[in-house]
């Protein structure tokens, strides 16, 4: 199998994610090929790019029913350093695309706290350019969601407003009783957290589809640090997915990015909405 791995280049740091894979692949009996994100997939079986940007790999591989696999962020932030470790999902974005069996190993993940019946509904804001949020006017959602839930309260995302404005999510959270969000990581953090946690979109790592038991574990297998992905052991589960999401991009079953936005009119109209 060819795999071609796709860099942004200019020593971006999130390449780091895509590298500690293929090197964890070169010990196993396949070809791997370093490429920009600005080259096509051409003669490639899987591509593997950081982020759910539009780029050239990323099209290529979707025009030509190749499966991809998505490099990102961890999800349990409190318990893994954001800069040495990483999750992965094969033709989409967090929860948008497929994953292999999780082992039946227990992996490192934080500890359940009980359920909360009392205290406050949050609504968590996302930045209203984000990827994962896949074109959705999240303006309107939020004031959909605010007329819905009237005693809610409305959390920013930290990057909308200046530093320190937000309390910590772990301190929001425990006095939270129920979450609401689109797509936000944070339903990760408020699933753990005890509070009834409310998606919008299926692809939020927060949707469950079981007891939280099941679902903390197979999000453990979803996260791995920069030196497990660089075991020939590590990358071998992960390409366990390969077949699966072979046969759904055969079929068309893959996520689209986004088109190109324009992030500063968005970010305009949200603060006339919410300031």
């Amino acid at each position: 199998m060819e795999i071609s791995i796709h860099l942004r280049g200019g020593d971006n740091v999130t390449d780091m994610r895509t590298v500690a894979l293929a090197k964890g692949i070169s010990y196993l009996p396949h070809t791997v090929r370093v490429r920009s994100r600005g080259e096509s997939a051409a003669g490639a079986d899987l591509v593997i790019q950081t982020g759910f940007a539009k780029s050239a790999a990323l099209m290529s591989a979707i025009e030509k029913g190749i499966p991809y696999l998505i490099m990102e962020a961890p999800v349990f932030r409190d318990i893994y350093d954001i800069a040495l470790a990483s999750n992965f999902t094969y033709n989409g974005f967090q929860g948008g695309g497929t994953r292999p069996k999780a082992g039946k190993e227990p992996r490192k993940a934080p500890e359940l706290q009980e359920l909360r019946t009392e205290g406050a509904t949050l609504i968590m804001a996302q930045k209203p350019t984000d990827h994962s949020l896949r074109g959705s006017d999240h303006i309107a959602w939020l004031q959909e969601k605010l007329n819905e839930y009237p005693e809610a309260e409305l959390r920013h995302h930290p990057i909308m407003v200046p530093a320190g404005h937000n309390e910590p999510i772990a301190t929001a959270l425990s006095s939270c009783k129920r979450a609401i969000t689109y797509t936000s990581t944070t339903a990760v953090d408020s699933g753990i957290a005890g509070c009834k946690t409310i998606c919008e979109h299926q692809a939020s790592e927060g949707w469950r589809g079981g007891d939280r038991e099941d679902w903390l574990h197979r999000l453990s297998w979803t996260t791995f640090t920069h030196s497990e992905l660089g075991t020939d052991d590590i990358a071998a589960y992960i390409l366990t997915g390969y077949e699966e999401a072979k046969a759904n991009a055969l079929q068309g079953l893959q996520e689209i990015p986004r088109e190109k936005i324009d992030g500063a009119a968005i970010c305009r109209r949200y603060y006339r909405a919410f300031s």
